[in-house]
């Protein structure tokens, strides 16, 4: 669902400007393709790679002029669940930049 709804956004971008452009569709579709899909991977590699402390989220000692920072371990779950959010980003990622290669007309993959 998440890869058909980042195709969808990338069909409505670029098919008009592939349109009211001399690149042509099909090229300015596989480059939608290929800078979502960069973007993903990047974002997904930063996500993936964040530190095992958390700001602790306990507000009591906050003041007017100066506000502590506490940091905390994450837990299990949290590392848990911000590696397989980095891992379904990338993913995604990846297989837009599939599609951006099978739709780019200046390869023939056979």
């Amino acid at each position: 669902m998440l890869l058909g709804a980042a195709s969808a956004f990338v069909l409505v971008v670029t098919v008009p400007i592939g349109a009211f452009t001399s690149v042509g569709l099909d090229r300015a579709v596989s480059l939608g393709f290929y800078g979502l899909g960069a973007f993903l991977v990047v974002l997904g590699f930063i996500s993936g790679s964040r530190g095992p402390l958390r700001h602790d989220e306990d507000i009591t000692h906050d003041t007017v002029l100066r506000r502590e920072r506490r940091l905390r371990r994450a837990t299990l779950d949290e590392r848990q669940a911000a590696m397989s959010s980095a891992a379904v980003i990338i993913g995604i990622g990846l297989a837009l930049l599939v599609l951006g290669v099978i739709i780019d007309s200046r390869y023939t993959l056979f």
